[in-house]
């Protein structure tokens, strides 16, 4: 069976950090590719990731397995069921989870017509995208910073705006300053 996307939430070493690469199965090839996605990533702003700590899954996979020792990387394996012992990860996970679900919640309540539940790994991008940008109450410094090591103004947050609305192009006629004919 192949599932319609496949959330991986790779954490950077600054633990906070999330982001999402949408799958479209769960091979390791797939899989195999995001790794290298997230690597590169890291890459430009001068981290090396130095292992992965995961479940049993695609992650005891012989090409995972084989990526990561060509490029010295260490894995730690949680036990079956055992969720506390990467309790960074699924914190992560269930909070971003909570927040799509919420934002698609409201959307079906204020405009019905338009929302749609295949619009979930949308949802999902949206509230990474939230939650690489909001600062962290304590230190002031949001996931993104840390992970970039750059100050950030928050000013793109300015340009967030709630998920799910309805939005309407206007006439090309207008968007170029002319008047609509009677």
């Amino acid at each position: 069976m192949v599932v319609p996307f496949l959330l991986m939430l790779l954490l950077a070493l600054l633990r906070y950090f999330t982001k999402t690469y949408n799958q479209s199965s769960l091979r390791a090839g797939d899989t195999l590719q995001s790794k290298h996605s997230f690597e590169n990533l890291g890459r430009q702003y001068g981290i090396q990731i130095k292992g992965f700590h995961g479940d049993n899954g695609i992650f005891k996979s012989k090409d995972w397995i084989d990526d990561c020792d060509t490029k010295e990387q260490t894995n730690i394996y949680c036990g079956v069921g055992t969720h506390h012992q990467n309790g960074i990860a699924e914190r992560s996970i269930g909070t971003i989870t909570r927040w799509s679900r919420c934002m698609i919640l409201h959307a079906d309540l204020h405009w019905p017509q338009q929302s749609n539940v295949k619009l979930w790994p949308l949802a999902m991008d949206y509230a990474v995208w939230l939650w690489n940008r909001i600062p962290h109450w304590e230190s002031g410094y949001s996931p993104l910073e840390l992970f970039t090591q750059l100050k950030s103004s928050h000013v793109d947050l300015n340009r967030a705006r709630i998920w799910g609305t309805p939005l309407y192009v206007l006439d090309p006629i207008l968007q170029n300053g002319f008047k609509l004919p009677k």
